[in-house]
């Protein structure tokens, strides 16, 4: 994964995996333990935003 602007890597391989298994690990754990609910998009707001946490955490970590 490039950045279009400078040609260097956004994430290295080993950091985008553990970013990805990190993920896959919250999607499960928010399938798992939320039952479904009328205030389902607040939840899926809460998602993007651990992801985005997530993302930058990995990123200054690994980067």
């Amino acid at each position: 994964m490039e950045n279009p602007n400078d040609e260097k890597a956004l994430f290295t391989w080993g950091a985008f995996i553990l970013l990805l298994l990190i993920l896959t690990v919250i999607d499960i754990v928010f399938r798992v333990f939320v039952k479904p609910n009328k205030k389902m998009w607040l939840l899926q707001l809460a998602f993007l935003v651990v992801v985005c946490v997530t993302s930058l955490i990995v990123k200054v970590t690994f980067g």
